[in-house]
C-alpha cells in the first residue's frame, strides 16, 4: 500500500460495473447549483458606458430602487476537462471502467451541445529524487527513478469533443499504466497542469472563457495531506522532519479561484467512500484502500459531484456527471443579494418569466430548470430589490 511504498495489486480482480452518484455532496445541491456565472452580468455603467439601461423598463425599476442584473446567454457554451488519473500501483481496474464507460460522460456532454476539450494528467508529480529542498514534493517511495508528469498531459495532446475518434482516443490516453509512484498528489497535478496550460503549454487545455471542470480518479487519499498523518505503520513524514511539503483542498480551490473568474470551475472527485484495510480482494463490495477525504472537501467547496469509485452504475455515474456540468449554463449568479424573494422578477428577452426558475440564496443565484433554460444567445435580467 502506499503509505508503506508497496501498494497491492489485488485490487486488479475487483469487480466494478458501474459508478452511482454518492458521497458528500452527490446528488445535493453541492452537485447541482454551483457559483458561476453564463455570460457576463451588466451592471449600470457597463450596458452602454453612460450608465442608460438598454430598455426604458429598467430606467423605470432603477428609479424605483430596484437593482437590475443583466446576463447574455453564450452562443455556445465551452467546457474544458482536466482528468488527473492515479496510475500508481492498484489503479489497473479503474483506469479500464474510466475508459471503458467514456462514451457515457461524452453522451452526456452532447446533449446540452457544449464545446467540449479534455486532457489527462497523472497524480505523479514526483521528480527523479527525493528534493533536496523539504517544501517541494515529497515522495518517499523515489530515489533515483524516473519523474512523473507532473501536471503535463498524457500523450502530449488536448482531446476535441467534436473529434470522431474522441472516445478511442481518451481510451488510449486514460490508461496511463500503474508504474507511477505509490504516493499521489493529484491535487497539486491538477494545479500544475492549469498553471502549464496558462503558461501557453498543455496545447491550450484551459481557455480563458471556459467552464473548467477538474475530475480526480483516485483509490487513495491525496498525499498533499497524507504525509502529515501517520500511516498503517505509525510513519509520519511530516512529524520525522522529512518533508514540509502540503497542499490541500483549500489551497488548489484558493488558485483555481484566482484564475477562473466568477466561479467558473468546479472539482469533481471519483475517489473511495469507504476503506477496505485488508486484501481489497472485491473493490465494489468492501471498499478502497483509502477515503478520499481531501478530494471529497475540494468538490464540496466547489459544488464539484463526488462519485463512488468502488459502487456500481459507471456508465450511469459519468453520464450524471456530465449533465451536472451542463447546470452550470442555468446558474445566473446575482451581483447583489435580494432583500426577499417576493417581488422579484426574471424576463428573458424582456418577457417576464414567472414560473421554471428558483433563486437559491446560499449561492446568490438564479437557477433555471432544464425545461425553462433560455436559449443561446437569449437576453436574461433579473430584478430585485437589495
Amino acid at each position: 500500500m502506499r503509505k508503506s511504498m508497496s501498494k497491492s495489486n489485488s485490487c486488479r480482480a475487483a469487480a466494478l460495473a458501474a459508478l452511482t452518484c454518492a458521497g458528500i455532496s452527490s446528488c445535493s445541491e453541492h452537485a447541482v447549483y454551483s457559483e458561476r456565472v453564463v455570460g457576463k452580468a451588466l451592471t449600470d455603467t457597463e450596458n452602454n458606458g453612460n450608465g442608460a439601461w438598454h430598455q426604458g423598463s429598467d430606467s423605470v425599476a432603477k428609479e424605483q430602487g430596484w437593482t437590475v442584473d443583466s446576463f447574455d446567454q453564450s452562443s455556445k457554451t465551452k467546457l474544458d476537462v482536466l482528468w488527473v488519473i492515479d496510475n500508481s500501483a492498484s489503479m489497473d481496474r479503474y483506469q479500464d471502467e474510466l475508459a471503458n464507460n467514456i462514451h457515457s460522460f461524452m453522451d452526456g456532454v452532447s446533449s446540452w451541445d457544449a464545446d467540449l476539450q479534455m486532457g489527462v494528467t497523472s497524480t505523479d508529480m514526483c521528480v527523479g529524487r527525493r528534493p533536496t529542498d523539504l517544501s517541494k514534493v515529497m515522495c518517499p517511495d523515489r530515489l533515483a527513478t524516473a519523474a512523473g508528469l507532473q501536471g503535463k498531459l498524457a500523450g502530449g495532446k488536448v482531446i476535441s469533443g467534436s473529434d470522431a475518434n474522441a472516445v478511442d482516443e481518451f481510451n488510449d490516453t486514460a490508461r496511463l499504466g500503474t508504474n507511477g509512484s505509490s504516493f499521489e498528489h493529484g491535487l497539486s497535478a491538477a494545479k500544475a497542469a492549469v498553471e502549464l496550460s496558462l503558461k501557453g503549454e498543455n496545447h491550450g487545455l484551459v481557455r480563458d472563457d471556459a467552464f473548467l471542470a477538474v475530475i480526480l480518479v483516485s483509490d487513495e487519499e491525496d498525499d498533499g495531506v497524507g504525509l502529515s498523518s501517520s500511516d498503517e505503520q505509525g510513519k509520519n513524514w511530516w512529524a520525522s522532519g522529512h518533508t514540509r511539503y502540503r497542499f490541500t483542498a483549500e489551497d488548489l480551490v484558493s488558485y483555481l479561484g484566482k484564475v477562473k473568474p466568477n466561479g467558473m470551475f468546479s472539482v469533481s472527485s471519483v475517489v473511495g467512500l469507504s476503506r477496505n484495510p485488508g486484501k481489497n480482494t472485491l473493490c465494489s463490495s468492501s471498499g478502497s484502500l483509502e477515503v478520499g477525504n481531501e478530494q471529497m472537501k475540494a468538490s464540496k467547496m466547489t459544488g464539484g459531484k463526488t462519485l463512488d469509485l468502488c459502487s456500481a452504475h459507471w456508465s450511469a455515474g459519468l453520464n450524471a456527471m456530465a449533465e451536472d456540468f451542463s447546470a452550470q449554463v442555468s446558474s445566473f449568479r446575482l451581483t447583489s443579494s435580494p432583500n426577499s424573494v417576493t417581488g422579484m422578477e426574471v424576463l428573458i428577452d424582456g418577457v417576464p418569466v414567472p414560473a421554471g426558475w428558483t433563486y437559491v440564496p446560499s449561492r446568490q443565484m438564479v437557477v433555471f430548470s432544464k425545461e425553462a433554460l433560455p436559449g443561446f444567445g437569449a437576453r436574461i435580467e433579473v430584478r430585485y430589490q437589495k
